[in-house]
C-alpha cells in the first residue's frame, strides 16, 4: 500500500512539473552570432638577377646583385569579414611580409563599413578605420597584383587611417569615392607628426556600360583622381636639427604634397589595357633654418606614365572569349624631377597561366633602368627573371 501511494505521489509530482514547464514562458532565443568569413591570398616568386657584363660606372653598381637568386614568399594576406547587421559590416586584413629579420605581421585593412543606402540600383557607404587608398585597389582591379605592384603603387601607400565615403552613380555610370586620412600610410601608423590630414577623391566613370542593347565602348573605364596633402617640415617640432648653432626654432607650417592624375582602362576578357598619367608636386625644405642659412622651400614636380596590356590570344578563337593563357606587357616612364635631366623606365614582359580560378602562375622579365642622365641607384637598377604564383583560399 505504501509503495503504491509513493508511486502515485511521484507520478503526480512529475505531471505537475511537466505542466508547469509547459505553461512557463519560453526563454528568449539567444542572439545569433554574426556570420564570419575567412579568406586568404598568397603571393610568391623565384627571382634570378641578370649579370650586366660591361664596365661602365653604372654596371659596376649593378654587379652588386650579380647572380643573385632567391625564393621569396612576397605576401600573405588573411582577411576576416563579418556582417554585424543588415547595414553594418567589418573587414580586417592582416599582411605577412618578409623583412630584415624574418617575416612580420601587420594590419593592412581594418575598418567598419556602414551602408547608408543599400538598394539594388544604388548604394552609399561610410567607412572608418584603416582604409583603401583611393587608387591602388582601383588600378589593381585591372592589373594582376601577383605579377608586380601597379604603376601608381610606387607613389602611394595602399592603405591609410581615416574616414571615407562612397556611392554609386545613377544609371550604372560608375561610382565616387572620397577620404580624409592621416597621410602616413599603413606602414607609418603611429608616426610622431600626424597633425596634417590628406584629402583625396576619385570618380570612376563607365559611360557606355549601361547603354541599351550594349555598346562597342562598354569596356571603357575612366577614372580622374586628386590627392591633396601636406607633410611636416624637417624643421618641425622635435626636429633633429634643433641642436644646430643659431637654430631659429620650429616651423609648424605644412609642406605641400599633392598628386593628381587620370587612369583609363579597357576591360575585356580578350584584351585588357590600362594607362595611368599622374603628376606629383612636393614642397621641399631648403637651408638649415639658422641665422646664417635661413629656411626656405622649393617645389619639385614629378611625372609618371604607366601603361600595360594583358592579351589572351587564344580567347579570340573561343566563342566564350575564355583562355587560361595570357601575355603581359608593361611600360612605365617615371620622371622624379621634371626640372632636371633624366628619367627611369620600367619594362615587363611575360606569360601567365590560370591553373584554376584560384591559382595562377607567371614567367616574367623585368628591367628598371635610369635614362638620359638620371643617376643609377640601388632602387632604379634592376634586370631580373621571375617565376611567380598566386593562390587564393
Amino acid at each position: 500500500m505504501w509503495r503504491g501511494m509513493a508511486v502515485a505521489v511521484a507520478m503526480l509530482s512529475l505531471t505537475t512539473v511537466a505542466v508547469s514547464a509547459q505553461d512557463a514562458p519560453a526563454a528568449p532565443p539567444s542572439l545569433a552570432a554574426p556570420a564570419v568569413t575567412v579568406s586568404g591570398l598568397m603571393l610568391g616568386n623565384f627571382q634570378y638577377h641578370v649579370e650586366p657584363g660591361a664596365d661602365s660606372a653604372a654596371d659596376v653598381q649593378r654587379r652588386a646583385g650579380e647572380n643573385q637568386n632567391q625564393f621569396v614568399l612576397e605576401r600573405l594576406y588573411l582577411t576576416v569579414r563579418s556582417k554585424l547587421s543588415s547595414r553594418a559590416a567589418v573587414r580586417a586584413t592582416a599582411e605577412i611580409h618578409g623583412g630584415g629579420s624574418g617575416y612580420q605581421l601587420r594590419a593592412k585593412y581594418a575598418y567598419l563599413d556602414y551602408r547608408v543606402v543599400d538598394r539594388a540600383a544604388t548604394s552609399a557607404f561610410v567607412r572608418v578605420g584603416l582604409l583603401q587608398n583611393i587608387m591602388i585597389d582601383q588600378e589593381e582591379t585591372y592589373w594582376p597584383r601577383y605579377v608586380g605592384t601597379s604603376p601608381l603603387a610606387r607613389h602611394f601607400p595602399s592603405a591609410d587611417l581615416g574616414v571615407s565615403v562612397g556611392a554609386t552613380l545613377p544609371g550604372g555610370f560608375g561610382d565616387v569615392y572620397a577620404e580624409v586620412v592621416d597621410g602616413r600610410g599603413y606602414q607609418g601608423v603611429g608616426s610622431a607628426d600626424d597633425r596634417f590630414k590628406d584629402f583625396a577623391a576619385r570618380v570612376t566613370l563607365t559611360p557606355f556600360a549601361a547603354s541599351p542593347g550594349g555598346s562597342a565602348l562598354s569596356p571603357l573605364v575612366v577614372v580622374p583622381w586628386y590627392y591633396k596633402g601636406d607633410t611636416a617640415s624637417v624643421f618641425g617640432p622635435n626636429s633633429s636639427h634643433a641642436g644646430t648653432e643659431g637654430y631659429l626654432g620650429p616651423l609648424r607650417a605644412g609642406r605641400q604634397r599633392d598628386r593628381y592624375g587620370l587612369f583609363a582602362a579597357w576591360d575585356d576578357p580578350r584584351l585588357r589595357l590600362g594607362v595611368s598619367v599622374a603628376r606629383r608636386r612636393s614642397e621641399m625644405d631648403v637651408g638649415q633654418n639658422t641665422d646664417e642659412w635661413p629656411a626656405s622651400t622649393a617645389m619639385r614636380t614629378g611625372s609618371l606614365l604607366g601603361t600595360f596590356a594583358i592579351v589572351r590570344p587564344l580567347a579570340f578563337a573561343d566563342s566564350a572569349g575564355q583562355s587560361p593563357f595570357s601575355v603581359v606587357l608593361r611600360y612605365d616612364r617615371e620622371d622624379p624631377n621634371t626640372s632636371a635631366a633624366g628619367h627611369v623606365t620600367f619594362l615587363m614582359a611575360g606569360l601567365t597561366y590560370d591553373v584554376s580560378s584560384d591559382v595562377s602562375v607567371a614567367l616574367t622579365y623585368e628591367e628598371m633602368m635610369p635614362r638620359a642622365g638620371q643617376p643609377a641607384t640601388a632602387t632604379n637598377l634592376r634586370q631580373v627573371y621571375l617565376a611567380r604564383f598566386q593562390a587564393r583560399f
